[in-house]
């Protein structure tokens, strides 16, 4: 976004910050942030906002918290829904009811799927556009699959939370060492607050010298790890409490890394996997279905789905392209705002 506009943002955490040395973010040291700068620190930000021109903020909820103060700066505001702000967010009537009062300036989506999900409760004239989230292609090399053979390694990296459907991984899992293949290995990467009970499923399911959780992973781990499995599994469920995903950029990463992938038929991610085309799709929470998915591997021509799976991310889903299509929404939003000057560059938060 740098490359069109002049940039800064504001954050309560950073992760690899040296994976991005353009960025020099402005971090607010607080355990409940946002709250925090809306309740006791407003000049801050007002003062912040001073000399821009849009304030860009990514989840709804977040942006709705801080709606009073920026419309007292007289700058619009665009918000960007990516998953809990979209589902289980939204069973909170107060939540509900402040949406469909909000006055964005515009609502930003990242999948077909959440805009027919959230459109409801939004004011009817807000506009909602979809952007999808790209990827930078050049930092996930392809390497082209041609075949599944006994001894497969699966790989699933993912916080460990119920939408991530890591139980129904174990259990699809199990039937295919059982029936299919008894030197399959599965590693989970990541953590979570289901650690230890997914970790005592395991045991219960008597895989422990099958199944390897590592925890959570660098950047350059994450990479070799997309490099060196042979299977991708990502099976996505809606959580008790309505939490969903959006569209989880991490299967475009292994999509675009050549891996054939298994995955469900949750939000937005039939809007990036064509089922038995560049990947493989199952119903939520359907282990039988997800079982399917992994013997299908042995009949399917892997090397077409590599193929296929690193065109799609290349064609819909290469970070250059969103940016661009994100950045465009943004300058009609600037250019078409009462207040906003369209002769000078812009600064965005």
């Amino acid at each position: 976004m740098s490359s069109y506009y002049d940039v800064r943002v504001i954050t309560r955490e950073v992760e690899n910050i040296r994976e991005y040395p353009d960025i020099v973010p402005l971090v607010v040291p607080t355990q409940n942030c946002w709250r925090k700068l809306i309740k006791s620190e407003e000049r801050f930000l007002r003062n912040q906002l001073k000399e821009t021109e849009l304030l860009h903020v990514n989840f709804g909820s977040i942006a709705i918290d801080l709606e009073d103060i920026v419309s007292r700066c007289a700058i619009p505001m665009t918000t960007y829904f990516l998953g809990v702000d979209a589902s289980a967010a939204l069973t909170d009537v107060e939540y509900r009811t402040r949406l469909k009062n909000s006055k964005f300036a515009a609502v930003f989506v990242n999948s077909e799927d959440m805009k027919k999900r959230l459109t409801p409760h939004l004011p009817p004239d807000m506009p909602c556009f979809v952007a999808y989230c790209g990827i930078p292609l050049e930092r996930f090399p392809f390497k082209k699959r041609f075949s599944i053979s006994d001894g497969v390694v699966f790989l699933q990296i993912s916080r460990l939370t119920p939408k991530k459907g890591i139980e129904y991984t174990l259990k699809a899992f199990k039937r295919y060492v059982g029936e299919v293949d008894s030197r399959a290995r599965l590693i989970i990467a990541g953590d979570g607050p289901l650690r230890e009970n997914l970790i005592k499923l395991v045991s219960s399911l008597e895989l422990s010298e099958k199944i390897n959780f590592i925890g959570s992973v660098g950047y350059q781990q994450y990479i070799e790890l997309l490099k060196n499995a042979d299977v991708f599994i990502h099976p996505s469920v809606t959580a008790d409490d309505g939490d969903m995903e959006g569209l989880p950029t991490i299967i475009c990463e292994a999509m675009a890394c050549g891996m054939p992938v298994i995955s469900t038929r949750h939000s937005g991610i039939p809007e990036l996997i064509d089922d038995r085309e560049n990947g493989f799709l199952a119903d939520e929470k359907d282990v039988d279905g997800l079982f399917d998915c992994m013997i299908s591997l042995y009949e399917a021509d892997v090397g077409s789905i590599s193929q296929n799976a690193r065109k799609k991310v290349e064609e819909r889903f290469d970070h250059e392209k969103t940016i661009q299509i994100l950045a465009g929404y943004m300058k009609d939003v600037i250019d078409n705002w009462d207040c906003a000057s369209s002769t000078k560059k812009a600064r965005l938060l």
